[in-house]
């Protein structure tokens, strides 16, 4: 009797094993791949310096003009070549005005000391600078939409850093293939991928080649910035050159736009924008994202079709899966029921066969352990 018990037992342990969900990555790596352009951020101004700086007999300014790029990631959402980036990628702050002089300081080759004087004796010629948006795709990445040149791409809308950092690029003329959103906000706790051409990568490695990085992590909270603005802590780690690339779900679906990350900490705290403030900045500028809802165990997953045709709406790559375990967790439980029956029948016959007069004592502790296992 007990060692029948001890074979129900390894039966539920076997069952509760094949039954569990797979937890691995259900998304097309490739198909996001082919998603993915690289963005290079092309900044010139004309810089005006006091004479002194040059010739104490020069009056007046001295003008000259310099030049910066900066290098993130950004991502097809429609078919219709419209790339979302971010917000702080296209903005000319206090940080790109710093790095124009900058610039200039090392062309003249004056030494660092004299690098904050140039900061506050330096300046900006109003008005005077332009901003030019290249964006492009890695060699080797099959059916891409563009090639590693790069083209010229029109900057539509963009949100400052601190108003939602989300940003609209568009391509006229291409054939892309767009990343949906995610139906909902991750809930914390759940796993993600941060996907970006990392500038370290780039370092060492052929650019006009480098792929895409894939960091896996999961979601850790749901934080508002100083300023109201709803963000997403990610613990996947994020580094310079990710800016703008997405942030997806388990399921190939976008959570965010990589963001930011809290500096000098030696565990990653980075954030993502938000599901829902991404979507409505998209709408807000007539781009309708598709959208791909999280599957249920008895249901294949499609996506959802929205009104806007041109958004591409690939199915999830992974819905044979998801039903072939919802297949095999009906088998298991099939299976389970037919073995009670028997063990039921079993005891029944056996009960019938003792012989009058002895006295069943059954032990409390196998009884307890023949129901099912607690979780």
């Amino acid at each position: 009797m007990r060692r029948l018990l001890l074979f129900l037992m390894m039966l539920f342990g076997m069952n509760s094993i094949m039954s569990s969900p797979s937890q691995a990555a259900d998304y097309d790596s490739d198909a996001i791949e082919r998603s993915m352009v690289w963005v290079d951020i092309q900044y010139e101004a004309e810089i005006w310096a006091p004479g002194y700086w040059f010739d104490d007999d020069i009056a007046g300014y001295y003008q000259e003009t310099s030049e910066v790029v900066y290098n993130c990631s950004g991502w097809f959402v429609s078919e219709s070549g419209d790339i979302v980036t971010a917000g702080h990628c296209l903005e000319m702050d206090d940080a790109v005005r710093a790095d124009l002089i900058d610039n200039l300081v090392d062309e003249f080759g004056y030494s660092n000391k004299l690098r904050g004087y140039a900061q506050e004796d330096w300046q900006i010629r109003k008005g005077h600078w332009t901003r030019k948006v290249i964006v492009g795709q890695p060699q080797g990445v099959v059916d891409a939409a563009l090639d590693d040149d790069g083209v010229t791409a029109q900057v539509v809308k963009f949100q400052r850093f601190d108003n939602g950092d989300n940003a609209l690029l568009r391509v006229a003329g291409v054939n892309s293939v767009g990343v949906p959103l995610a139906a909902a906000e991750a809930a914390v706790g759940s796993d993600v991928t941060a996907v970006g051409f990392a500038g370290a990568v780039g370092d060492v490695s052929d650019i006009s080649r480098q792929r895409a990085s894939f960091k896996e992590g999961t979601v850790s909270s749901q934080q508002f910035t100083d300023n109201g603005v709803p963000t997403v802590e990610i613990d996947a780690p994020v580094t310079f050159g990710m800016s703008g690339g997405p942030t997806i779900d388990e399921n190939g679906a976008v959570i965010g736009v990589n963001s930011f990350r809290v500096v000098d900490e030696s565990q990653p705290f980075n954030f993502v924008t938000d599901t829902e403030t991404l979507r409505r900045f998209l709408v807000s500028n007539g781009v309708t994202p598709a959208v791909v809802t999280v599957p249920s165990e008895t249901t294949t997953p499609v996506a959802e079709e929205t009104e806007d045709t041109s958004v591409d709406t690939p199915k999830p790559s992974a819905s044979k899966e998801s039903g072939g375990g919802s297949n095999m967790m009906l088998y298991g439980l099939v299976g389970l029921a037919a073995v009670l029956l028997l063990v039921i029948v079993v005891l029944v016959v056996m009960v019938r066969r003792r012989p009058a007069g002895t006295k069943a004592t059954p032990s409390s502790t196998p009884q307890e352990a023949a129901g099912p296992p607690q979780a």
